[in-house]
């Protein structure tokens, strides 16, 4: 195959479900045993167990592979439900794409929350992802399709590992 001769390899993943995009961080006001008062900052439980559902489709996918030092494409296909809501007439024109979804999540906190997960198993880095896209979609069955594109390179020194942490 030409694309591992090129050291590229391609990987499809699905989530099956409704989207869901990285929430912001929460803060709580905690208090120390002499009385003094601290900000805990925490990632809300739902962003982390979403991560992670997404963390284990990706390793299934890629079949335990080591994260790669080269270049790294992400993108995403984001399908709403089709409100059950509508008429079947606008039921079917959402189906055929003359509608999209203008409703919550926003694409890029679902980008976020899809490259939180694939960092340490497609890559040491969100820097290292050079080309992404997006988009959102209505369909009768809601998810996520990833495609990923990694280019198997050395470019020891180039990343610091630094991956956002759920």
């Amino acid at each position: 195959m030409l694309g591992d001769l090129l050291g590229v390899t391609e990987y499809n993943i699905t989530v099956e479900g409704e989207p869901f995009g990285k929430q912001r961080p929460k803060a709580q006001i905690r208090y120390s045993r002499a009385g003094k008062a601290f900000a805990h900052i925490y990632t809300p439980s739902e962003t982390t167990a979403h991560e992670n559902m997404i963390k284990a489709l990706v390793r299934a996918g890629v079949g335990g592979i080591d994260p790669v030092d080269g270049e790294v494409e992400v993108h995403l296909v984001i399908y709403h439900a089709i409100p059950s809501s509508w008429s079947l007439k606008k039921q079917a024109a959402a189906r055929d794409g003359e509608f999209r979804p203008v409703t919550k999540p926003d694409g890029d906190n679902v980008e976020k929350l899809v490259w939180d997960a694939l960092c340490d198993i497609i890559y040491n880095g969100d820097q290292q992802v050079v080309k992404w896209s997006g988009e959102k979609r209505y369909s009768d069955q809601p998810r996520i399709e990833i495609r990923i594109v990694v280019q198997r390179q050395d470019v020891s020194g180039s990343h610091d590992g630094a991956c956002a942490s759920a």
